[in-house]
């Protein structure tokens, strides 16, 4: 008898200390989440999965300076500029952000094995 007990609850303890891990992982993969987006994410044409919105706003920023623009006249000349020659940049709005914030974190498991494509309203201004 006193050996059925001791292995209820030697039972017991690797269950309550699984469950507790199981729980653990879960509410860290939570709090990832709140602050990255989920895997698989598409937002306007850029690949952002479990990266930060400060990643994404620095993508965008990188392709307004990247940009280029392909000019060709009447003669048939062909002239490019780049954005930093006509001070192309991005307006940063925050939309980066709050996109982070309207993804429901605990249902994570389930977003790892969806695509998410979001478009992003990105306005760029000339200085």
């Amino acid at each position: 008898m006193a050996k059925r007990t001791t292995s209820l609850r030697v039972l017991r303890g690797i269950l309550c200390g699984t469950g507790a891990a199981v729980i653990g992982v879960y509410a860290g993969f939570c709090v990832y989440y709140h602050g990255h987006y989920f895997p698989h994410t598409t937002i306007g044409g850029i690949s952002c999965g479990n990266q930060t919105a400060d990643d994404l706003e620095a993508k965008n920023i990188a392709s307004a300076q990247n940009y280029q623009l392909h000019i060709t006249d009447r003669k048939g000349n062909k002239y490019t500029l780049s954005g930093s020659d006509f001070s192309y940049t991005y307006k940063r709005s925050g939309e980066e952000q709050s996109l982070v914030k309207q993804q429901k974190i605990l249902l994570w498991p389930v977003a790892l094995f969806q695509k998410h494509q979001i478009d992003l309203n990105r306005s760029f201004s000339l200085r």
